[in-house]
């Protein structure tokens, strides 16, 4: 908001769907952050039968992330998720911890 920046109070960051999809998930990687979009969720074993046979479409668009800009135009919202990097090591540790327990 270099032009009007009185217009959001002098905010360098205002709102987030004010950013691409990428400039904001490249933010959020500098900020500490994984992100992740649907296609990078996905998981075969999780998906119905019926659903199971597309998912070479998902493999296809997580390993080419340049497909993505073909299927981003028919796409209601791009969403992104982020998850603290530091969260991530705990969250393992302590399933690791968790696993590790003896009881009495």
């Amino acid at each position: 908001m270099g032009n009007r920046s009185q217009w959001v109070n002098y905010t360098k960051f205002p709102a987030v769907n004010w950013f691409t999809h990428r400039s904001l998930a490249s933010f959020m990687r500098q900020s500490g952050f994984e992100t992740y979009e649907i296609f990078d969720l996905v998981r075969e074993d999780l998906l119905s039968k019926k659903r199971r046979r597309f998912f070479f479409l998902f493999d296809l668009l997580r390993k080419h992330s340049l497909l993505r800009y073909l299927v981003y135009p028919v796409m209601g919202t791009v969403q992104i998720l982020a998850v603290k990097r530091d969260s991530l090591a705990s969250q393992a540790e302590c399933r690791r911890a968790t696993c590790c327990q003896v009881s009495d």
